[in-house]
């Protein structure tokens, strides 16, 4: 049961989550080109105060061909939305490193980010899947007499009713509730954190068990497909561009030696 993973399977997992990351690393490695232009995230606290560059090296650079974000990039995004009462403060939130993102302080505190077209190629499609997603969740959630405001995301529309708001630059941004008293983590450090999240995404599927997914649209396309995605790995491992697969000789065993595991 997804619910219920044994302690020990917790414990095995824990033990490899370094090497995992170390895998992650090899592909990143043999893929990264040093002459596209990059750009380093800062990190930022749950204060809202920047923490400096991201100490994770998995996360740290993200190609960045957008438009830079400023105050009154800012200012005109934030207003763009159904927020209630008077924009007091917006600060960097959180550690993402695909899309932008924000805490918006108003009466009550929201979440605004802004999205990454570079991965994202088809906003309309991927808000339209978070509006039906999201709408069904809250119908089931209320129908169970539980509280729609906590257990699930809710997006906060546009002035004009939409899903998301595009700027005068072509960016699109998006806006949520910001879901007070929550705790979220980049890494896990406990059996526990593994059977809450396993508890969690077991009672997610559930309540989606009678969504109608072809209602739904594919907008990145064999982002699931892990045969292809090992291929790729393969392939990068052949041409070995930059010179790269010696220095992470281990990371690439460990990752060939599971293959296995991406045809299931």
């Amino acid at each position: 049961s997804i619910n219920a993973a044994p302690a020990f399977i917790c414990k095995s997992l824990m033990r490899r989550n370094e090497s995992i990351l170390r895998c992650i690393r090899a592909a990143h490695l043999l893929s990264f080109n040093p002459d596209t232009k990059y750009r380093f995230l800062c990190r930022s606290r749950s204060d809202g105060k920047t923490a400096g560059p991201a100490a994770n090296p998995y996360i740290e650079v993200h190609r960045s061909m957008r438009t830079e974000i400023t105050k009154d990039v800012l200012s005109r995004a934030a207003a763009a939305f159904q927020t209630k009462g008077e924009l007091r403060s917006c600060v960097p939130y959180g550690s993402g490193h695909i899309n932008d993102t924000f805490r918006l302080d108003c009466e009550i505190p929201y979440i605004l980010q802004r999205m990454n077209r570079d991965i994202f190629r088809d906003i309309p499609a991927l808000m339209r899947n978070i509006s039906l997603v999201t709408s069904f969740l809250r119908e089931k959630i209320l129908s169970r007499g539980g509280n729609p405001e906590r257990e699930c995301l809710n997006l906060i529309p546009t002035r004009d009713g939409k899903s998301f708001y595009r700027d005068p630059d072509g960016e699109c941004w998006r806006a949520y509730l910001f879901i007070e008293r929550a705790s979220s983590y980049n890494l896990v450090r406990r059996p526990e954190d593994f059977r809450e999240s396993g508890r969690a995404f077991g009672n997610f599927q559930l309540l989606l068990s009678d969504f109608d997914a072809s209602l739904l649209t594919e907008t990145i396309a064999d982002f699931h497909d892990t045969k292809k995605r090992f291929l790729r790995f393969r392939e990068a491992l052949t041409e070995d561009p930059l010179g790269r697969a010696k220095s992470c000789e281990r990371e690439i065993r460990f990752a060939l030696s599971r293959e296995m595991l991406a045809d299931r």
